[in-house]
């Protein structure tokens, strides 16, 4: 039997990779509609923007973002589309930010990426309970 050794970057991707796994069964055992397929593109769109960023903790920050999206899931019992919110809503200070509304093809109106009132309503409910 080898005692296989995980470099510093393989167990933190495992640890990211593990945090939204656990989001992910948290949220197919709810009763909303199972759209896994949008929540794994916001994940994977917010851990890309967030590559090599860490809290001053020294965690990778891309948890941050998947602990408000547990909160928003587990604790307020908020579905797909304000999960999403949950993961994406630091990208808009990465690099990426420019890419969002194609990526989600949002829609955007006046040079602005308009969010719906249910996205508005979760991130507001995040704030007001102090998840940051």
């Amino acid at each position: 039997m080898t005692d296989e050794k995980h470099t510093p970057e393989q167990a933190e991707e495992e640890l990211i990779n593990s945090a939204f796994q656990e989001l992910l069964d948290r949220y197919l055992a709810s009763k909303h509609r199972k759209k896994v397929d949008i929540i794994t593109k916001a994940f994977n769109f917010a851990k890309q923007a967030h590559k090599g960023v860490r809290r001053r903790s020294g965690e990778p920050y891309i948890l941050h973002p998947i602990a408000v999206a547990r909160i928003a899931c587990c604790e307020i019992g908020l579905g797909s589309t304000s999960i999403c919110a949950a993961l994406l809503h630091d990208v808009g200070h990465s690099p990426f930010s420019h890419t969002l509304e194609d990526y989600f093809k949002l829609e955007k109106r006046d040079g602005e990426v308009k969010i719906n009132k249910q996205l508005k309503e979760a991130l507001s409910k995040c704030v007001d309970n102090d998840v940051y």
